[in-house]
């Protein structure tokens, strides 16, 4: 692998630029102390002007990161700089391509540890961690106005599993158009109702025939 190096203030730092990293390609670096990388930019920056502060990066003014100038070297926060690139970069079709991929590769990857043993097991615990001191709050029932206590952060909107399902049907999204059996007239149902009937009228009739032995049509 190609390999280029600049000496700086005693030490060497290296380059790769056929490295598939873009790190590896654009900045020079040596393994400094205790096996910690340094970064020539940084090192410039710092013997010229001082400490980097906290949360910032050294940043490369015209766009070179080969242009290690002080005087083309400037701080910059962390998060606005990496918006700043993530821009740049997204900005050319074949980055953004391999980007999408390596993306598309990662949620298969994520979706297979979730779906395996231990990452139900660990959802399983975390879920259980989550409920851990979690304070009741007071909420008014938005079916029948009874006060209630919960734990359900902000989900929690009715007091009992019968308002709940009580709520659904008032709202109709489960409402399907069907025919009556007995005289053909349409009527509403919720699809989950076993109703074959338009009203009392013709369910008294269906039922004389069913214990009649005639059998309805429809």
């Amino acid at each position: 692998m190609q390999k280029e190096t600049v000496e700086f203030n005693g030490l060497t730092y290296s380059r790769y630029p056929d490295s598939p990293r873009r790190d590896c390609q654009v900045y020079f670096r040596t393994h400094g102390f205790a096996g910690r990388p340094r970064f020539l930019h940084r090192d410039i920056y710092e013997a010229t002007h001082g400490p980097i502060p906290a949360g910032h990066v050294v940043h490369h003014v015209d766009g070179n990161p080969l242009n290690n100038d002080p005087s083309n070297l400037a701080t910059m926060c962390m998060r606005k700089h990496s918006g700043m690139h993530t821009s740049e970069l997204m900005a050319d079709p074949e980055l953004r391509a391999r980007a999408r991929g390596f993306m598309d590769a990662a949620r298969e990857k994520a979706n297979e540890w979730h779906r395996s043993d231990a990452g139900r097991q660990w959802h399983a615990e975390h879920g259980r961690e989550t409920w851990v001191d979690r304070k009741p709050m007071a909420k008014v029932c938005e079916q029948c106005g009874a006060g209630y206590e919960t734990r359900d952060r902000g989900v929690s909107k009715f007091c009992s599993n019968n308002c709940k399902s009580a709520a659904r049907r008032a709202s109709g999204v489960d409402n399907v158009q069907r025919e009556c059996c007995i005289c053909g007239a349409a009527f509403t149902a919720s699809k989950y109702d076993r109703v074959r009937t338009c009203g009392r009228v013709c369910g008294k009739r269906r039922a004389d025939q069913t214990r009649a032995g005639l059998q309805p049509h429809g």
